[in-house]
């Protein structure tokens, strides 16, 4: 920037509010602004879109629509550039209904043809408010436009089709003629059609993507696996075990799902989530417990998560008290069991009378400080009629409830007595 006689030209300032954009400098931008009104040069329409531009990356968003609305004041019209960084800017800051409404208004009253940056920004809008619907208008629009739609786009038509049932199949038309046009599949496309698979129960097809990436050498990261495990497990039941066709297919399906591990392969968190649902949905608890045991050594897994999925498993045989407290006891070798816990054993345990059972989990309650239900209490002072044991045992969580109790309102009265005493010592 070399100016004449120490004068900046209009030229000059294009250039100083071009570098306000790029080192993201709204108050600059502002200031450069100013200072160009005051040398008596007018704006054109080339520097409010680098002030419009400014503002949106720094996310001031209502100071950019108050440039807009500036710039027309002064009788400058905004072009399909200009509101594309609108659109963009209220995308931004998550406000997807007001973009679709200034998209609206640039179609109907401005007359302006949307271009492909402002397609492509309308279909990201589509993929945050979750309307298949619109996102095939816009793809529809392109193709007519003869607009070729990048990776990007592929994407999030995907995404946005993957998430809803009834749109399933359409991403698994957009995989298939990606593929069959030899076009750069992404993990992400592969992700997103095994989303589409589970949603259509198309367990087949699922099979077929995830060959698909190995053949292409992509990488089976845990996002891939722990989608492509859920959307095997869709065909399988509880009732899946009743014919032998059945569970033939099921082992086939389990000898699939571990062949796609490589030797090399960590098993992360949402994989081993995965595991756990398959062999849930197919009957497997204890296997089920046995990726939940490795769950628990890894440092993210919380107590209360391994409890909610013990919990889950052992839902599912509340009518099979045998196997119910096999797996219980199993569970609570990898975590302190939770209030829901103990009391969903105590109630099997009054369920299949054993008073043993509900001897060793009212002591594991009174360990923990935890009181049964009323209704449940009373239950098992029916079941210990002749059981003096477990009176024993009832008497002592009550005594323990009425403790705690008693040194709650204690606490609670010294906390008060505290409070006033403080309050007289500053009126004093």
């Amino acid at each position: 920037m070399n100016p004449e006689n120490g004068i900046l030209t209009k030229d000059n300032y294009r250039n100083i509010l071009s570098f306000c954009t790029t080192a993201k400098d709204a108050v600059m931008a502002r200031y450069v602004y100013l200072c160009l009104r005051s040398d008596g040069i007018s704006p054109d329409r080339e520097i409010f879109n680098n002030l419009i531009k400014t503002h949106v990356i720094t996310g001031d968003i209502s100071s950019a629509f108050a440039i807009f609305r500036k710039m027309e004041k002064d009788g400058i019209m905004a072009d399909v550039e200009i509101f594309n960084c609108l659109i963009d800017g209220l995308l931004l800051k998550g406000y997807v209904k007001d973009a679709w409404r200034l998209y609206s208004y640039v179609r109907s009253w401005r007359l302006i043809e949307p271009d492909e940056h402002m397609l492509t920004s309308m279909i990201k809008a589509s993929l945050s408010s979750k309307e298949a619907e619109k996102a095939i208008q816009i793809y529809q629009e392109m193709i007519d436009k003869k607009i070729i739609p990048n990776g990007e786009i592929y994407e999030c038509l995907m995404n946005c089709f993957c998430l809803r049932a009834d749109y399933a199949h359409r991403c698994l038309q957009i995989y298939d003629s990606l593929k069959s046009a030899h076009y750069k599949i992404t993990p992400t496309m592969i992700a997103h059609a095994l989303m589409a698979c589970g949603f259509s129960l198309n367990t087949r097809k699922a099979k077929e993507v995830l060959k698909d990436a190995k053949d292409m050498g992509l990488s089976t990261d845990e996002r891939i696996l722990s989608t492509g495990i859920g959307a095997l497990i869709k065909e399988f039941g509880a009732s899946s075990l009743d014919s032998m066709h059945k569970l033939k297919d099921l082992r086939r399906t389990i000898i699939f799902i571990f062949s796609l591990f490589d030797d090399n392969s960590t098993l992360k968190t949402p994989m081993l989530n995965a595991l756990i649902v398959f062999y849930e949905n197919i009957g497997y608890s204890e296997y089920a417990l046995d990726v939940l045991y490795k769950l628990t050594k890894l440092k993210e897994c919380t107590d209360s998560t391994v409890c909610s999925i013990l919990m889950r498993i052992l839902e599912r045989h509340v009518n099979e008290p045998g196997k119910f407290f096999t797996l219980y006891d199993k569970g609570t070798t990898m975590t302190n069991p939770n209030r829901q816990l103990l009391t969903l054993a105590l109630e099997m345990s009054v369920k299949a009378n054993s008073p043993r059972r509900a001897i060793e989990t009212m002591e594991e309650m009174h360990r923990l400080e935890i009181l049964p239900t009323p209704e449940l209490t009373g239950r098992l002072f029916f079941m210990a009629r002749r059981k003096p044991e477990m009176h024993a045992m009832i008497h002592k969580l009550v005594s323990q409830e009425r403790n705690v109790e008693c040194k709650r309102v204690v606490m609670e009265s010294e906390l008060l007595y505290t409070y006033a005493e403080e309050r007289k010592l500053q009126h004093q």
